[in-house]
């Protein structure tokens, strides 16, 4: 989603043939439109439960689907949800390291491996979630 001055626009690397913000034919979005739902202004995805991205919810406004105060209504409830599912994350990563440190060895060398074939070696990587660093070999 492109904004300029905090405005969303329709802009692209190349030109689309559709008016949307998400690139795609009016009546698709309004078919996709059926696979959501609204609970207290938050429109969420049927099959995830996820908040629907910004660009969606804008052509969903758009299309008259919407009403304008449903943008933010869903967009703070998506922080909500990731404060949530990050929080999560973590304490499954502590939870996995104390409850088995064999596994969770094999998954840091798989992962400094991938990392060093990806950067090459002598890089500092660092798990923005964890805050765990390692450098690359």
């Amino acid at each position: 989603m492109y904004k300029e001055n905090g405005i969303p626009v329709k802009k692209f690397h190349f030109e689309l043939k559709y008016d949307t913000f998400v690139g795609k034919p009016k009546q698709e979005v309004i078919k996709q439109f059926e696979d959501t739902y609204t609970t207290d202004g938050v429109v969420r995805w049927v099959k995830s439960d996820n908040v629907v991205p910004e660009d969606f919810l804008y052509d969903f406004r758009d299309l008259n689907l919407i009403p304008n105060e449903f943008i933010q209504i869903s967009l703070d409830a998506k922080n909500v949800d990731m404060e949530k599912h990050v929080g999560e994350y973590i304490q499954s990563m502590k939870d996995f390291k104390k409850n088995d440190p064999e596994g969770w060895a094999e998954q840091q060398a798989e992962m400094m491996f991938e990392a060093s074939a990806a950067m090459g070696p002598g890089e500092e990587m660092v798990n923005i979630f964890t805050g765990d660093t390692f450098t690359t070999r």
